[in-house]
């Protein structure tokens, strides 16, 4: 069942305007885990075998902040974490570039890096600021930990609550261990339409050419 976003968000290298020709809008979540990055190797993957390969690949990295607490003492902890928490970004925004500059040499692929700050979780954050900067988002690739048990109650999963919130199709790649005999690179691709007017008017690319 969709929700409305909580979040507040800080936006830093936003994504310029695409015009008026209509592309297809392509939005990966990342945060420098294997999975995540096996996520942008999907993407990758799909906007290089479009034809034509008009699209607009846009890749977030979400900083999920604690909320501040109104109560003494407790205010000054969250302040405290949430400079963890952005040093570890800095870190891991980093480490994920230096990921994506291994496709530096495919001169057919562009894409967009943006950080979005936000208070709440990862999941809510980043649905805001799909909503508020890309509403014409046509697909969002996301990866998945398969966190199980207590895992996923300390952690959550940003996977399921796109599945759940998004009004945009969602491509879940999962590790490649957990999928084994797959023939994407390694990693297998689950597909999954939300209840919406937009995933209906979504339009996949047209079959792939090889180069």
């Amino acid at each position: 069942m969709s929700s409305e976003p909580q979040a507040t968000i800080t936006i830093t290298s936003p994504p310029p305007n695409s015009g008026s020709n209509r592309v297809f809008t392509l939005v990966c979540a990342v945060d420098a885990s294997i999975p995540s990055l096996q996520a942008f190797d999907a993407a990758a993957n799909l906007v290089l075998h479009m034809h034509p390969s008009n699209y607009r690949l846009i890749v977030v990295y979400i900083v999920a902040l604690n909320s501040e607490s109104k109560m003494p003492y407790f205010d000054h902890l969250d302040k405290a974490y949430n400079l963890e928490i952005q040093d570890e970004a800095r870190h891991a925004i980093t480490e994920c570039k230096a990921y994506l500059s291994r496709y530096d040499h495919h001169t057919n692929l562009q894409y967009e890096f943006v950080t979005v700050e936000g208070e709440g979780e990862v999941g809510p954050v980043l649905h805001a600021y799909l909503k508020e900067s890309i509403p014409e988002t046509d697909m969002v690739v996301v990866g998945t930990h398969n966190y199980q048990g207590l895992k996923k109650m300390l952690y959550g999963s940003v996977s399921e609550y796109c599945l759940q919130n998004l009004p945009y199709p969602v491509t879940v790649v999962k590790p490649a261990a957990s999928v084994p005999g797959t023939g994407l690179e390694g990693v297998a691709i689950k597909q999954a339409k939300t209840r919406s007017r937009t995933s209906s008017n979504a339009s996949l690319p047209q079959s792939p050419t090889h180069h």
